[in-house]
């Protein structure tokens, strides 16, 4: 199974790797976090969620905007780094073949994780959800 969600949505996809990692394949967040206390608890300075300790492997492709006015970028890093020890990965990282970097995206893969696990964060140079979204809904 996999989940996945955008902002609010993405916080809940990282709970759901973080928590039921045995029912959840891969979680492909997007403009979010671990909302861990430690790395920032999302809308909520004081979450309930003070742990991430997945039960087995779970895969992560992070999506997030440079730019994003609401859920800081600089919330990527901790979060991946949580999935990359957890899934025994390396800090190191390549690029992927896939999703590939392209235009204002660059992604990076976390070498080393085991066979059928990948972890990937793409940074969108720039990039604000917000941004997207209005323009989108409203157009």
């Amino acid at each position: 199974m996999y989940a996945t969600g955008l902002s609010n949505g993405a916080y809940m996809s990282y709970r759901f790797a973080c928590d039921a990692a045995d029912i959840f394949a891969a979680v492909p967040p997007g403009a979010g976090a671990v909302g861990i206390n430690s790395i920032g608890g999302g809308a909520n300075a004081t979450s309930d969620f003070t742990a991430c300790t997945p039960s087995s492997k779970v895969s992560i492709l992070d999506m997030h905007g440079t730019s994003d006015p609401l859920i800081p970028y600089s919330l990527q890093a901790p979060s991946l780094a949580i999935f990359t020890t957890a899934d025994a990965c390396s800090m190191n990282t390549t690029t992927p073949a896939a999703p590939p970097s392209a235009g204002d995206t660059t992604c990076v893969r976390y070498t080393g994780c085991p066979s059928g696990t990948e972890v990937i964060g793409c940074s969108i140079s720039g990039g604000a959800v917000w941004n997207f979204f209005s323009h989108h809904v409203n157009h």
